[in-house]
């Protein structure tokens, strides 16, 4: 009975706005649009849901780099200048209720604890029907080490608003550490166009090619995979490592590889706005991270029919196919992570038999269909409160 009063409202809303022939407006607050897993899940959204909706975009470090990935850049954008401080700023929560207000919108999107200081601006004005998406932590917050005061604020400024997230453990640290209600908290997973992210005929080479795409932050710990593919080297196995990306560490990352004497296999590309031509020239996905939920980069290397090495952290295991899960290994430890690069670089046939089960996963359960149709239902159930 609730599902069919849920599909009659919904139809109803649908109706009315194919009457009015009027958009829904969405006003998107993100730390930063600088290229990342929500940003690249926006971007295909936004790309997805077509012209029944229109998106405004405000980045308050003022980077835009992501808005390349929204196909025909439907969308607009604008900075949101913040100024930094060690708790809430009056300044900065006036400044947002102004930039608010500029808009006639029928919904507020904020994205992670960077724009947490919008949904407590948006408690006092414009009132906004208002969805929080919380995606994963910086290296200052971990799933195991969650600050009192961050808990509590969330808990505080998320009161009575929808909450998004894309993994079961975040969940329950949304229920448990933050205590938002169960009724107004949302795990919708991350899907992928299995079409665009698709295997590619791979020649067959002496040298493997293992391979990230991502930001490189501290939290993704690269170095730990670095170490690990200078134990692969050591072993004298032909094999070559690229990172692709862009973000605070690559400084670090490349005075690492050369501290350890690895350059001539390392290669990092930068970042790029078409992540499918990096799975292609790779044989294994590898990702090193101290912290992750239900990383997007997974699932686009999944599609492409990848066998996975990666540290055991937040969903990565129960995503990938359960022929993959041994390769999952303990977090601290670049030894296993070594280890199960070696196994995956000496059976080619194994990578084939891995690479083809989390393909059909990606397919089965991770399309970007099925996501975009539960978030079209979200945005439309959550603005239609306005």
């Amino acid at each position: 009975m609730k599902s069919f009063i849920r599909t009659f409202l919904l139809d109803q809303r649908m109706h009315g706005e194919h009457v009015t022939g009027r958009q829904t407006s969405i006003i998107h607050v993100f730390p930063s649009f600088a290229v990342g897993g929500q940003q690249r899940r926006l971007a295909s959204l936004i790309d997805a849901l077509g012209d029944a909706f229109h998106h405004t975009i405000l980045s308050i470090d003022g980077d835009f780099t992501a808005y390349e990935m929204i196909a025909g850049r439907q969308a607009d954008v604008a900075a949101l200048p913040l100024r930094k401080s060690g708790g809430l700023s009056v300044r900065n929560l006036k400044t947002i209720s102004e930039r608010l207000n500029r808009d006639s919108a029928d919904l507020l999107c904020t994205y992670n604890w960077g724009a947490i200081e919008a949904a407590i601006a948006n408690k006092f004005s414009p009132r906004l029907p208002h969805l929080h998406f919380e995606d994963g932590f910086g290296a200052d917050e971990t799933p195991g080490r969650q600050p009192l005061r961050r808990s509590l604020t969330r808990r505080l400024a998320l009161l009575g608003d929808y909450v998004v997230v894309p993994s079961s453990q975040l969940y329950m640290i949304a229920r448990n550490d933050w205590r938002l209600g169960a009724e107004k908290l949302v795990r919708i997973a991350n899907g992928v166009d299995t079409a665009r992210f698709a295997p590619a005929a791979r020649e067959r080479s002496a040298i493997v090619t293992i391979g990230f795409v991502g930001a490189l932050r501290r939290e993704k710990n690269l170095a730990r995979l670095i170490h690990a593919f200078a134990r692969v080297s050591a072993k004298g196995i032909a094999a070559k490592l690229v990172i692709a990306g862009e973000g605070p560490e690559k400084q670090a990352l490349i005075d690492l590889i050369c501290a350890l004497g690895v350059q001539n296999g390392v290669e990092l590309p930068g970042p790029t706005g078409a992540p499918e031509a990096i799975y292609q020239r790779i044989d294994i996905f590898a990702m090193s991270s101290d912290t992750e939920q239900a990383p997007l980069s997974l699932l686009e290397a999944m599609a492409c029919g990848l066998p996975v090495a990666a540290t055991d952290v937040g969903d990565i295991k129960s995503m990938t196919a359960h022929e993959n899960r041994p390769f999952i290994v303990q977090r601290g430890s670049e030894e296993r992570l070594a280890e199960a690069l070696v196994a995956l670089i000496e059976d080619e046939d194994l990578r084939g038999i891995l690479g083809r089960a989390n393909r059909e996963r990606a397919a089965a359960e991770f399309d970007v269909g099925v996501m975009t149709g539960r978030y079209r239902e979200l945005f439309l159930q959550v603005a239609a409160r306005k």
